[in-house]
């Protein structure tokens, strides 16, 4: 709806992303103003098209979104896109966004969005968004976040993070956190969820999703926005989500097995350590540096945090002791590094695989200064 060839609006930068990423499917573009866009027909409301649409996304906003929104409601559609938030200057109760919901509701249509950015859709190659990913393969992380802004932020650059679905949920219309929960969960190639959350607007769901994702061995990391006062009426200003108690959302997590972090550095990275399908047969971790100093470091960090070392073996120290030069002490965590590195690589790898190999390592993590000359 709403469809443009307008350089770098909305509605063209969507529709340029569905021909670029070669999308299987049928792409029908509305516009009255148009008898064709991009060498595509254009019709001139919903009523003309020739099916009715899976999908109905909105490049368009306010009053007149509403009235083409009841039409898509009435004709029955699969699902509907909103990108606008859709305030409305000087409006009355209940204000648009209140009456989305309830339309929508009532007619079982879901909505992703309003306030959102679309999604992008890995497994089947169907990118719905205004915003462009760069190429990456698929991977096993899905990501849901109510920010568009967290969407882009960690989907759209370091290339180690492969996702299977990215979701802005936005101001959940009709579409809750814990309904994308159940169906990336229906999904095989999900090996991880990570949650950027200001409010959980269906708690029993949630739950309910929690403990799914449980059953099903998927690990759920999530960032829980709204722990201060001040973050919590934003969250009310940005997607008129009330946020809650937050302890009580802590303990909800902890009861049923979801991990919350603090940052989204800290989720995207657990959610990549995690979509590696692998789990450790321990809690303790072994550790491999280059300096004393680091080691060191380490040390400090690992109690800062609660991490417990590694109680190596001595058929494990043997194996160290044969490939570290002199006075290095074969223990763990291991200063690897000799006289100006000589045989780094060599020894890393021997070493790494030693830890490994130990029954008492859980995780091996390794830090090393390396650059391009």
């Amino acid at each position: 709806m709403g469809a443009s060839e307008k350089n770098r609006s909305i509605a063209a930068n969507t529709i340029g992303q569905l021909l670029d990423s070669n999308y299987a499917g049928t792409l029908y573009l509305v516009n009255p103003r148009y008898s064709s866009l991009f060498q595509i027909p254009c019709y001139p409301d919903l009523e003309s098209l020739p099916v009715v649409p899976d999908l109905v996304v909105f490049a368009i906003s306010g009053l007149a979104l509403e009235a083409v929104f009841d039409r898509a409601l009435q004709l029955g559609v699969g699902g509907v896109l909103i990108y606008a938030a859709n305030f409305v200057a000087d409006e009355s109760e209940p204000s648009l966004p209140v009456r989305l919901r309830r339309k929508a509701t009532a007619a079982g249509v879901p909505v992703c969005g309003g306030n959102s950015m679309g999604f992008y859709n890995y497994d089947d190659n169907v990118f719905v968004s205004f915003d462009r990913p760069p190429e990456r393969p698929a991977g096993g992380i899905a990501l849901i976040a109510h920010s568009g802004s967290a969407m882009t932020y960690l989907a759209n650059n370091d290339a180690r993070f492969c996702f299977n679905f990215v979701i802005s949920s936005g101001q959940e219309t009709n579409g809750t956190v814990a309904d994308y929960m159940r169906f990336v969960l229906s999904r095989e190639s999900t090996r991880v969820i990570a949650l950027f959350l200001e409010t959980v607007r269906e708690p029993k769901g949630f739950v309910d999703a929690l403990e799914l994702a449980r059953e099903r061995g998927v690990p759920v990391v999530i960032v829980k926005l709204g722990r201060t006062e001040q973050s919590a009426a934003q969250a009310l200003t940005h997607s008129g989500a009330i946020v809650g108690d937050h302890d009580a959302f802590l303990a909800v997590c902890r009861r049923h097995g979801a991990l919350v972090v603090r940052d989204m550095d800290e989720m995207i990275a657990t959610a990549l350590l995690f979509s590696l399908n692998c789990r450790p047969s321990t809690t303790n971790i072994s550790s491999i540096l280059d300096s004393g100093g680091m080691r060191e470091l380490m040390l400090d960090l690992a109690d800062d945090h609660g991490v417990e070392f590694a109680a190596i073996n001595e058929p494990t120290r043997d194996r160290l002791a044969g490939h570290l030069d002199v006075g290095l002490t074969a223990e763990n965590p291991l200063d690897a590094m000799g006289a100006l590195g000589r045989n780094s690589e060599t020894t890393y790898l021997e070493c790494g695989k030693a830890l490994l190999d130990d029954p008492a390592t859980g995780l091996l993590t390794v830090e090393f200064e390396f650059r391009d000359d």
